[in-house]
C-alpha cells in the first residue's frame, strides 16, 4: 500500500476530528518480527502445558496465551508507530495464527506419534509439513471413542483459534488507532482534566460551535463549583506541539436500582456518598482538535477559575 493513497498529513491536518493517518513507520515490520519471535516458545510452552489430555487449569492456560498475544500485538502497533488499523489487525491475526499453527504443531506431535520419531522430532516435522499437520485432526477425531467427544474436540480447537487471533487482531487495531501526533511523530498522552464542568445541554449547538472554532473551548467549558447531579468531563489527549485532541463527555446522576449490574460505561462512584454516575448519550466532541500550547498552563487556569467560584459561593 502507497503511503501518499490516503491523503497527505495536511490533508488529515483540516479535519476537525482526529483520524488515523493510515501510516505505518518502517520500524514497524521489525517490531513485529521481534513479537513473533518472542511469541513463539509461548506457544510452545502453552502446547506442553495443555497436552496430552484436557485438563481443568487448559482454559486459563488459553486465557493466558490469548492475553499474552493481544498484549504483543498492542505493543507492536504502539512501539512500531502504526497508525494503520487495518494493517495491524492483519497483523495482529497473523501474530495469533502463527502462535496457534506452532502450538498445534507441539500439541498434535504429543498425540500423535509418528514411527519411531520423539516428540521433539515429531513436532518439527509437522511444523515443516503443514499437509501433515493440517490432517492431524482428522486422524485424533477418528481415534476418539465417541462421536460427541470427537465433536467436543472440534469445537474446543475451534475456540482455542479464535482465543489466539480475534483478541490479538482487535487489540491491534484498536492501539492503531489511539491519537498520534503527526508534527512530532509521537503518540498523544491522554490526560483526564480532574474538574468538573457545567453540564452541555444544546449538544448539537455545542458541537457546531466546536467545529467551526475549537479555540471557543475555553470559554464554553465552565468549572463546577459543587456537586450536581448534571456535569460534563472532559480528557485530553496532549501532544508535545501546539495542538492536541479534546473528548467531552456529559453525566447524570443515577439511582441506585437504575445502575446496570456489568459496571457504567465512562461513570463512576462517589464512595463516600454512594452516588452513582452514567454517561449521557455520544460524547459532545470526541477527539476534536484543540489548539493549545500549554495544557497545564490551561488546566491550572480552570482551577483558579473553580477555586475562585468556590470562594464566592461560599461568601454568598
Amino acid at each position: 500500500m502507497k503511503q501518499g493513497e490516503h491523503g497527505s498529513t495536511h490533508d488529515l491536518m483540516r479535519s476537525a476530528y482526529f483520524a488515523p493517518s493510515l501510516r505505518v513507520a518502517p520500524a514497524a515490520k521489525y517490531v513485529f518480527a521481534a513479537a513473533l519471535v518472542l511469541t513463539l516458545p509461548v506457544a510452545w510452552l502453552y502446547a506442553w502445558a495443555t497436552a496430552p489430555a484436557p485438563a481443568m487449569p487448559n482454559p486459563l492456560y488459553t486465557l493466558g496465551l490469548s492475553s499474552w498475544l493481544a498484549l504483543a500485538a498492542n505493543r507492536v502497533a504502539a512501539w512500531g508507530n502504526v497508525r494503520h488499523p487495518r494493517w495491524m489487525g492483519r497483523a495482529g491475526a497473523a501474530l495469533g495464527l502463527a502462535a496457534w499453527y506452532v502450538q498445534w504443531a507441539a500439541w498434535a506431535a504429543w498425540t500423535v506419534q509418528l514411527d519411531a520419531r520423539s516428540a521433539a522430532e515429531t513436532a518439527v516435522y509437522f511444523f515443516l509439513r503443514p499437509d501433515v499437520l493440517l490432517a492431524a485432526p482428522a486422524v485424533i477425531v477418528a481415534d476418539t471413542p465417541s462421536v460427541p467427544g470427537g465433536a467436543a474436540r472440534i469445537v474446543v480447537w475451534l475456540v482455542e483459534l479464535g482465543a489466539c487471533v480475534i483478541p490479538s487482531a482487535l487489540a491491534g487495531a484498536a492501539r492503531a488507532r489511539k491519537p498520534f501526533c503527526e508534527q512530532t511523530g509521537s503518540w498523544a498522552t491522554e490526560f483526564n482534566v480532574p474538574l468538573q464542568f457545567h453540564f452541555i445541554h444544546d449538544q448539537q449547538a455545542v458541537r457546531r460551535r466546536l467545529e467551526r472554532d475549537p479555540g471557543a473551548v475555553t470559554s464554553l467549558l465552565i468549572p463546577h463549583v459543587d456537586e450536581a447531579p448534571l456535569f460534563a468531563e472532559v480528557t485530553m489527549y496532549r501532544c508535545r506541539g501546539n495542538a492536541s485532541f479534546i473528548t467531552i463527555y456529559n453525566y447524570e446522576e443515577i439511582q441506585p436500582p437504575e445502575v446496570p449490574l456489568p459496571g457504567l460505561a465512562n461513570g463512576g462512584a462517589d464512595g463516600d456518598e454512594g452516588r452513582c454516575y452514567g454517561q449521557i448519550d455520544e460524547p459532545v466532541v470526541e477527539l476534536l482538535r484543540f489548539p493549545v500550547d500549554d495544557v497545564d498552563a490551561l488546566v491550572r487556569r480552570w482551577e483558579r477559575a473553580a477555586g475562585a467560584g468556590s470562594t464566592s459561593a461560599a461568601a454568598g
